[in-house]
């Protein structure tokens, strides 16, 4: 079966709102078995969306749609699926009378409390927009609030029950995903394009990002090849592999359960690096905090790097990197330390040190002190999100495989 999610409102279409509805729907959608076959955009327009939607009924068996069911007068995609299905509003008095002892007599309920005649209603628990499932000749669609958390909860709790009865998936595939830090994809190409010709069935993807990557294969038939290919990628890229999918919740996972610390020394970051870190709960039982010293006068007050090594290495060298992971050791009690100094640009590149210049240093108390240098994409949010995956990446293949990145 085609399944095709749309994602509706102009606010998408313009880039005043990031549509991470279509993301949460293409990967639930997936992991239970059903293949999406497209995502599109449709304005709040009424003609356009009629117009978009009958489209998409009729190349697809499902159509899942988020946006316009709110209160407001942009919010036009109820009265569009009624032209679309050809039936009427009617009053929810159970919806109403819900909805009312949850919120209190809010104005929008009585609207909000009309729903098509002919419609499945999915209830959503957090606002006033309930969803709708259509099941016609005309085809099939489910339409769900744009608002992400209402959209989310009504999809698990509601949504993904109908989806199974309604539309059983016959032949789910199986997938196998793998994370890899410090590597391209053009190093794992050649791999991946000798497994998909001698297996043109299997559906395999690499999906890149700033210092670190995904690898998925996917089969309908003779699971075991899964294990195989993963096995592989393991043995070419042992010490590569993290449990992913994100690099910083294994790192946490790994310094939680062996009761060790990490402190952080950041310069051209920013902060950044804590920050993605503290962004997961818990984060207390394992970082002790970063000292941000952007400016030299910091870097030797807070951190003791020598002024010697400023004057005569520079700020962004692999002398004053070291130094700033000496300086966590000798005033926190860490057990591992990491430091970051560089060049984030847009301006201050030099002939000997050009925009995108990091030094990274990873520090084990009592241990060698790993630092070298990396080229970071010329332009400032990406080399600082570089930075930052390569040298946790850095700190994960020392915590998991006892290996150095830079030495």
């Amino acid at each position: 079966m085609r399944v095709e999610t749309v994602a509706i409102g102009n606010e998408i279409i313009e880039g005043r709102t990031i549509d991470t509805n279509g993301a949460f729907l293409g990967r639930e959608l997936t992991e239970r078995g059903y293949r999406v076959s497209r995502h599109t955009v449709l304005s709040d327009e009424p003609e356009a969306l009629f117009q978009g939607l009958k489209e998409a009924l009729s190349r697809s068996t499902l159509v899942v749609a988020t946006g316009g069911l709110g209160p407001t007068v942009d919010d036009l995609t109820k009265n569009v699926s009624l032209r679309l299905f050809r039936t009427a509003l009617q009053m929810d008095s159970n919806l109403y009378d819900e909805m009312r002892e949850r919120l209190g007599d809010l104005p929008s309920l009585q609207e909000q409390s009309r729903v098509p005649k002919n419609a499945i209603v999915l209830r959503n628990q957090i606002g006033t927009a309930p969803g709708f499932l259509f099941l016609s000749t005309e085809g099939s669609l489910m339409l769900l609030p744009g608002v992400p958390r209402e959209m989310e909860q009504i999809f698990r709790d509601e949504a993904s029950q109908l989806l199974s009865e309604h539309f059983p998936v016959v032949a789910k595939e199986q997938t196998v995903c793998l994370y890899l830090c410090q590597l391209s994809e053009l190093e794992l190409d050649p791999i991946l394009r000798e497994i998909q010709s001698a297996h043109p069935d299997a559906k395999i993807g690499i999906y890149p990002s700033l210092g670190s990557l995904q690898v998925q294969f996917a089969v309908s038939r003779d699971f075991d090849r899964l294990d195989q290919w993963a096995e592989r990628i393991r043995k070419i890229f042992p010490t590569h592999l993290f449990d992913g999918p994100a690099i910083h919740e294994a790192i946490q996972r790994a310094l939680i359960s062996r009761g060790q610390t990490l402190a952080l020394a950041e310069s051209c970051t920013g902060g950044a690096l804590c920050s993605r870190l503290v962004s997961m709960p818990n984060a207390s039982k394992y970082l002790l905090g970063s000292v941000v010293a952007y400016s030299n006068e910091w870097k030797e007050h807070f951190l003791s790097v020598k002024h010697e090594t400023l004057e005569e290495q520079g700020a962004v060298s692999v002398e004053t990197a070291r130094e700033m992971v000496e300086g966590l050791f000798q005033h926190t009690k860490a057990d591992f330390a990491i430091a970051i100094t560089g060049i984030a640009g847009p301006i201050g590149g030099t002939e000997e040190n050009p925009v995108g210049t990091i030094f990274i240093a990873i520090g084990e108390r009592g241990g060698t002190i790993d630092a070298g240098k990396i080229m970071a994409p010329p332009h400032r949010t990406s080399a600082i999100e570089f930075a930052l995956q390569y040298a946790l990446g850095a700190l994960w293949r020392r915590l998991a495989y006892q290996t150095l990145t830079f030495i």
